[in-house]
């Protein structure tokens, strides 16, 4: 059985009358369907090869509910992000069922990307088909009007961000339930009963459990999607102006009428029930609005009224435009994008007039055709109110929402501008039959201008780097889209671009705690980082990444009590944040306060046990207490949360060969060869194969990494040393110099190059060596000291007496206690005939070491020396 609309009123017919005439009499029932919905697979099919790229990172690849590290049951408590959804800081953002349908394909998919976008253009292509349904057989519109209509809702390019983003899904499931919802409503009141009242101005509820159907299926369509319960208002609407036209049409002549409309009201009582129930549910579920900041929708921020509505307004304009010519898409539309309309003398209101020209001219349109006395079908009052209904929960217009303009909004109120589209243009081609070819010919052309620019579209939307280019590319006044992009790049290590773009974006748009924070994590100059991580902690005080990163920075000056202050007040702010728990352990550690070190890395595990970083810190400080075997465990825990990262192999490797279990050693790293090549495992099977005198099996791999990667310079600097080791200075040598060559500051590389060139007597060269080494070691105490040592060696190798002492006393410096520091600034004074001094210092290496047989032979000479001299000094 189908439907259709007569004189208003959706009734049970066994056949559907026959339909106008249009040009499109080749197509039947089939190809009607399978022609658009084939055009949306077609256009997204080189979106398939996409990787996760933008939300879809924190979605879904980092989050728990999805990858399957927390209970299956969690997504129902949690927010689309896995955080839990009372939280004030959460987004509030409560899609249960599509983390759901997430957490599915992650199972399925064992986690490629490939399968989700497979998924997502499926769900698009269901939609098309449900949309095709929803007018063919339920509204019955034109054959003209439903093929174009469906047409351009399968091609629109403004559906790539919810089809191509994965994250998208959520706007595309509640789309599904949406539709499904509007079908089974209007089949509430269809009857199978020949002898029903065809007439009835208020038609009967003779399908309650159509309605009870509807109903659930805008429940699903909400816990897809927040906005999906707005087709509980669609429902009504089409119930009180389409279903119950007539009836209506006669209250507003007649208010006496209303006593008729019993069944009418039942059933906007039942949906509105429905609808105050949910959302009072879905407040109750949220424990309250969520919070957003200014850069996320600087409208909704203006103290200024006029601002605001000027504002709310053109972005109404803005959107239809969108849909209408999607020339400029991008992924964000945030800061800087579009200004705000601060004036009325703003040449944009021009936009946002023409907008409310044609807005009300269709609404007047509406209007006269519901109030006419001809049985027509208002077809532009249904595309209104699936435009209209929709867009409202992100119109500003009841509650801020967090963004200025967001493409994936527009794929349900895109149902209804594709359904004027094509009601527009079988109106035409019936009012101009002369004419059809061409405005035949126009809309084609139009629907291929649309396809080939969602082809296009879905390109960008491939890989982080595409789409984050094209963002700067695009909108490049937008601080987010640049910041967005210095984010990929400092992850790929490409960190002079990345300065430059965060530099921009804060240029752009100062008060951004997190560009700030960002910005200083990469800067090597301190006093910069720590001016920026200040400016991130002025625009947010509560900025615990900017908190913890300024903590580090003043344990880096060995500030360890402001270190403290810092990284506390991140944890009050998020008593579970995982890089504060971490630092505030590396603090505890380095006060020797080991049992409050332990509290804090114990904790960290306990909140984050699927964290690779938290089973890293914790096998490094088992590893500090000596407990080799629990921390080759942390270690290996962390290796299989994050296979792709081989330093946690390279670690627990470490500390088997401590335990004598080189064996067990060898196996892993190999087994992990096996498993996916890297050069860094290779590396340290290298170094394994060399520490366990097997030279050639060692040399025979770090020839195969160089042959493999003749660029990477740890394994190649390994090499080198293996070779030095070995008396092989020349090769050896070589190897440095290229390593140098492609990377100056190689500190390893150039301590190698400070020993090659001694062993060489280039001792110049090495004192070269030296102080470049020494710049790029500061800070590391340990590594300065010896470096220190080695070049106060070379310095009076060169005779150079007055560097060799200033060389011994900065290790004395550094290190109070450093008996040999001692004992070489004394011999330097020794020789300079300074005995005063060079006793001082003798002594002071013995009374920190005792039994140091130097220390008591050189003051012995020194002894024989003074009294050599007096002896001298008496005779003249």
């Amino acid at each position: 059985m189908t439907m259709e609309v007569n004189n208003n009123i959706v009734k049970g017919v066994r056949e559907i009358k026959s339909r106008p005439k249009t040009p499109f009499q080749w197509l039947n029932r089939g190809t009607l369907y399978a022609i658009p919905v084939l055009l949306a697979a077609i256009c997204y099919y080189n979106s398939l090869n996409g990787e996760f790229v933008h939300d879809d990172i924190f979605a879904i690849k980092k989050n728990p509910d999805v990858n399957g590290k927390a209970p299956a049951s969690g997504f129902w408590w949690n927010d689309f992000w896995g955080k839990r959804i009372h939280l004030n800081n959460s987004h509030k953002s409560y899609r249960p069922l599509t983390t759901l349908s997430f957490r599915i394909n992650y199972e399925l998919s064992g986690g490629r990307a490939y399968w989700f976008h497979v998924v997502n253009v499926i769900l698009h292509c269901i939609t098309t088909g449900l949309f095709t349904y929803l007018l063919h057989d339920v509204f019955n519109i034109s054959t003209t009007a439903c093929f174009f209509t469906s047409l351009l809702f399968a091609v629109h390019p403004i559906h790539t961000e919810a089809v191509s983003g994965i994250v998208g899904r959520a706007d595309i499931l509640a789309a599904i339930f949406v539709l499904v919802s509007l079908i089974l409503y209007m089949r509430v009141t269809e009857t199978d009963d020949d002898y029903a009242d065809d007439d009835c101005d208020f038609p009967v509820t003779k399908q309650p459990l159509y309605l009870a159907g509807s109903i659930m299926s805008a429940v699903v369509a909400m816990l897809c999607k927040e906005h999906g319960i707005m087709v509980l208002v669609i429902m009504a609407a089409v119930d009180c102006l389409v279903i119950c036209r007539k009836g209506v049409n006669r209250i507003i002549s007649s208010p006496r009428s209303f006593k008729q409309a019993g069944q009418l009201a039942s059933r906007i009582l039942i949906i509105s029930f429905s609808f105050l129930t949910l959302i009072y549910l879905r407040f109750m579920i949220n424990g309250g609005l969520p919070k957003f900041i200014e850069q996320d929708n600087p409208a909704s921020f203006s103290s200024s009224l006029l601002t605001r509505i000027l504002t709310y307004n053109y972005l109404l304009a803005f959107n239809s435009w969108l849909l209408l010519a999607p020339i400029k898409l991008c992924y964000d539309w945030q800061i800087g994008s579009i200004p705000l309309v601060e004036s009325v003398d703003d040449i944009r209101n021009i936009s946002t007039i023409t907008f409310y020209v044609f807005l009300v001219f269709i609404l007047v349109k509406c209007y006269f055709t519901f109030r006419s006395q001809k049985s027509v079908q208002n077809i532009p009052l249904i595309a209104a109110l699936l435009i209209i209904l929709p867009f409202i929960p992100a119109s500003n217009a009841f509650i801020r929402v967090g963004f200025v303009v967001a493409e994936r909004i527009l794929y349900i109120p895109s149902l209804g501008f594709c359904l004027l589209v094509g009601h527009g243009l079988s109106c035409v081609i019936k009012k101009f039959p002369g004419k059809k070819s061409v405005f035949v010919s126009m809309c084609v052309a139009y629907a291929i201008v649309l396809s080939l620019r969602t082809v296009h579209r879905n390109q960008v939307w491939l890989s982080r780097q595409s789409l984050f280019i094209s963002g700067v590319v695009t909108l490049p006044h937008n601080a987010k889209v640049h910041y967005n992009y210095g984010n990929y790049l400092k992850d790929i290590g490409n960190i002079s671009e990345a300065i430059y773009h965060y530099q921009e974006s804060v240029r752009l748009y100062p008060p951004q705690p997190s560009v700030h924070n960002n910005l200083g994590t990469i800067l090597t100059n301190q006093s910069w980082a720590t001016y920026h991580f200040r400016e991130a902690l002025r625009y947010n005080p509560q900025h615990k990444g900017a908190l913890v990163n300024l903590g580090n920075i003043y344990l880096q000056r060995k500030d360890r009590a402001a270190a403290e202050r810092l990284v506390k007040q991140a944890l009050r702010i998020d008593p579970d944040y995982l890089e504060g728990l971490l630092s505030l352990s590396k603090i505890m550690m380095e006060l020797k306060r080991n049992e409050e070190a332990k509290f804090y890395i114990e904790k960290a595990v306990k909140a984050h046990p699927n964290s690779a970083d938290v089973h890293n810190f914790n096998g490094a400080y088992l590893h500090y207490k000596g407990r080799y075997e629990e921390s080759v465990s942390s270690f290996q825990r962390a290796y299989a949360l994050d296979s792709r990262t081989p330093l946690y192999l390279i670690k627990a490797v470490s500390g088997l060969q401590i335990l004598g279990e080189v064996n067990e050693a060898e196996t892993q790293l190999n087994r992990a060869l096996n498993k996916k090549p890297s050069v860094e495992v290779m590396d340290q099977l290298g170094l394994l194969y060399y520490k366990t005198q097997r030279l050639p099996e060692s040399l025979t791999i770090y020839r195969n990494i160089l042959k493999q990667a003749p660029n990477s310079t740890e394994a190649a600097t390994h090499y080198a040393r293996i070779l030095y080791s070995e008396n092989e200075t020349d090769e050896a040598e070589s190897i440095s110099l290229n390593v140098l060559n492609h990377d100056p500051n190689n500190l390893p590389c150039l301590q190698l190059m400070v020993a090659i060139s001694a062993s060489k007597k280039q001792l110049n060269k090495a004192i070269e060596y030296s102080h470049l080494a020494l710049d790029l070691a500061d800070g590391n105490e340990m590594l300065m000291l010896e470096m220190n040592f080695q070049l106060g060696n070379i310095y009076r190798e060169v005779n150079d007496l007055k560097n060799s002492l200033k060389c011994f006393e900065k290790c004395i410096k550094i290190n109070s206690n450093y008996v040999m520091g001692y004992l070489h600034a004394g011999g330097i004074h020794h020789l300079q005939k300074n005995f005063s001094k060079a006793k001082e210092n003798y002594n002071k290496a013995l009374k920190i070491d005792p039994n140091n047989e130097m220390a008591k032979e050189n003051l012995a000479k020194l002894k024989r020396q003074e009294l050599k001299a007096n002896n001298a000094s008496r005779k003249t």
